[in-house]
């Protein structure tokens, strides 16, 4: 049977909310949350402490914004809007997510920390599993490119097509080739980050160049052959690139 990209939502939903009201029913804490990001969902937040309730919307954006930054910076003890906190990161081919808990103006102890520790992997690893199971062999292709050219950058649309359903993706850059290519990460994993893009001759060839970095620093770089569309190269460059961190 086939899970759905939705049941994957849901799976991901209820491992999060049972493993941080576990680790609420051990210990007392004043932050306690879980950020996910997952192939078809942009970042979700499941957090029991604060409450929604206990913040007013500018707080509760501001909160979301410095974990979703975390994201990029991975592990270890933080301090954040006040709180002295340990955040934990799980990197995969198909998620990405980030185990915080704390507690206002007072760090937490060994105890409380290693409960944190053990209970924030073992909950990571069942999301990612939820994700990983929802994946479908389908490889993504891409749909349509488009860019739209201003007196100071280059506005790019790239569409990607996979297991029957289609994402499109925007990117800005100087060049064209760069907006195609920020399009293609923002349709596939805006988590990702763009180094370079650039086309090339290659043994008479035109070849397309994308590299890329993930979120624990590693770099890697995909290429496809223009064969007289370098946009669309572009865009299958980025694609090959992404492939390459499964």
């Amino acid at each position: 049977m086939t899970t759905t990209a939705d049941e994957s939502w849901v799976g991901v939903q209820s491992v999060a909310y049972a493993g941080l009201d576990a680790l609420l029913s051990v210990h007392s804490l004043d932050l306690c949350g879980y950020l996910h990001v997952g192939a078809d969902l942009g970042p979700q937040l499941y957090l029991r402490r604060p409450t929604l309730g206990d913040m007013d919307p500018a707080e509760a954006f501001r909160l979301f914004s410095s974990l979703r930054d975390l994201l990029e910076a991975g592990e270890g003890p933080i301090e954040i809007d006040g709180y002295e906190a340990l955040a934990l990161a799980s990197v995969t081919p198909t998620s990405r997510g980030l185990w915080v808990a704390g507690r206002r103006d007072e760090p937490l102890d060994e105890r409380t920390i290693a409960t944190v520790g053990q209970l924030g992997r073992a909950v990571m690893h069942l999301c990612a599993e939820a994700e990983r199971v929802a994946a479908h062999d389908d490889a993504p292709s891409i749909g349509r490119v488009a860019i739209e050219t201003t007196d100071t950058d280059v506005h790019a649309e790239v569409s990607v097509v996979r297991n029957g359903g289609e994402r499109v993706g925007a990117g800005e850059a100087t060049t064209a080739l760069a907006a195609v290519a920020w399009a293609t990460l923002a349709a596939t994993d805006p988590t990702l980050k763009l180094l370079a893009a650039e086309e090339d001759t290659m043994s008479d060839s035109r070849v397309a160049l994308v590299l890329v970095r993930d979120v624990p620093g590693r770099t890697t770089v995909g290429a496809a052959l223009v064969n007289g569309d370098p946009l669309r190269a572009a865009a299958a460059a980025t694609l090959a690139a992404i492939a390459s961190f499964a």
